[in-house]
């Protein structure tokens, strides 16, 4: 049968298969039925509900994404979204299809969208965890759907606020256990933290100061220089705790040579290699769930209040990406990390056998959500080589050496900042 429609046409360009049944319109009794098996149809069956709800809908935003894949990542991406989709569907109590649509919309929004569509996929199909010392955790997927059919028969609405911060339980859930996986015989669970240095004004904190400028009771340039000149002033402060999430108990190992001796710190990141992301955050008032509480106590408009908020950020992050005192702190961070262990327990050293830098850090004022929302200032990191030599972790003390292709997508390239 040939196919006459430009949208069939233009999939074919891009090398998409298009099903029969999808080589003509869909009524709207079968879009019901589409969506109850959303995950399990093509990309095509994508353009087709992107179709049939705008070009603003969930739908078309997911089918953009997935369309810049290739096929590998095409297939992953749609069988973790599978997983999520039956969890909704069929795992809870009720079908909540809006839920799901809700949840990608979340997804979506966030940095590393796939990473967290991986992560969350993992978490909510596994029964339990077995660490490397024996130790089995308890069942996170009976955890998640509690407190996801609680969220759902509480009888209020479900707020995408409500919904984002039990995404965000779940994602550290999956990050947890994947950090805790690695403890044993040859690595302990350090969990460090940077932290800015403490703001030694009126005794308030950032955003009790951020709500000072929003009253008219202080100057934004007062706020943000007061805060520059604290950070130079104190950057000892920043590293005081060592930032990583493993600390090596035993040397690891390719034969006789060493790649990172005892007491090297490891960075835990879920994760592809080869993908820019953040390594600390600073300022980040809004990780804190009771924010808009204490906004709307305080008779803030939220939105007024997220101006200020991006405004002062902004300027704390120009002025350290431009001062020299800036790159003194980014090269004392870089050197208190050795190694990060990726996803799929692929370790990345710090250094290569010659010394030169795998991965460097740098400043930014966009942390792991979305610009549109609130910006953080940020120490993020990025490959610097398209190509690096890594190792495989296997829970032994010997590595197994990998050559890995960064490649030369935009991911890997310049800085990323809103």
């Amino acid at each position: 049968m040939a196919i006459k429609g430009h949208k069939e046409r233009s999939l074919l360009r891009r090398g998409l298969y298009v099903e029969e049944p999808l080589k003509r319109r869909i009524n709207l009794n079968e879009l019901a039925s589409l969506r109850r098996n959303l995950i399990t149809e093509s990309v095509d069956t994508l353009s087709e509900l992107c179709h049939k709800e705008g070009e603003d809908s969930v739908y078309c935003n997911l089918k953009n994404k997935i369309q810049e894949l290739g096929y590998t990542e095409q297939t992953e991406l749609l069988e973790d979204l599978n997983v999520i989709h039956d969890f909704f569907t069929v795992d809870l109590k009720n079908n909540n299809q809006s839920v799901f649509k809700k949840v990608i919309k979340i997804i979506l929004e966030l940095d590393y969208y796939g990473n967290a569509i991986r992560v969350m996929a993992s978490t909510m199909k596994k029964g339990h965890v077995t660490l490397t010392s024996g130790e089995t955790l308890p069942t996170t997927k009976d955890s998640i759907r509690k407190a996801l059919n609680n969220l759902i028969s509480s009888g209020n609405d479900i707020t995408e606020e409500s919904l984002e911060e039990l995404l965000k339980n779940v994602r550290m859930l999956g990050y947890n256990e994947y950090e805790k996986s690695f403890v044993g015989d040859n690595f302990e669970h350090i969990a460090g933290r940077w932290h800015m240095p403490n703001l030694d004004l009126e005794n308030r904190s950032f955003w009790e100061l951020i709500s000072h400028v929003y009253h008219d009771r202080m100057q934004v340039k007062f706020l943000y220089k007061y805060v520059i000149r604290n950070i130079i002033k104190n950057k000892d402060e920043i590293f005081e705790t060592a930032k990583a999430d493993l600390k090596t108990s035993k040397p690891l190992m390719v034969g006789d040579k060493v790649i990172l001796p005892t007491g090297s710190y490891i960075e835990v990141k879920k994760m592809d290699y080869a993908t820019d992301s953040y390594m600390s955050e600073f300022y980040a008032i809004y990780k804190n769930s009771n924010l808009i509480t204490n906004l709307n106590n305080d008779g803030i408009d939220e939105d007024r209040f997220l101006i200020f908020y991006n405004k002062i950020i902004d300027a704390i992050y120009s002025i350290l990406n431009r001062v020299p005192q800036g790159e003194e702190i980014l090269l004392e961070a870089e050197s208190h990390i050795d190694a990060i262990m990726y996803d799929k327990n692929i370790l990345i050293p710090r250094l290569d056998e010659n010394g030169q830098k795998n991965f460097g850090f740098y400043w930014s004022n966009k942390g792991q959500r979305s610009c549109d929302k609130d910006h953080r200032l940020s120490i993020r990191f990025r490959p610097l080589k398209e190509k690096i030599g890594g190792f495989i972790y296997d829970g032994t003390t010997q590595l197994t050496p990998i050559d890995l292709s960064i490649g030369t997508e935009p991911k890997t390239k310049g800085v990323n900042y809103c």
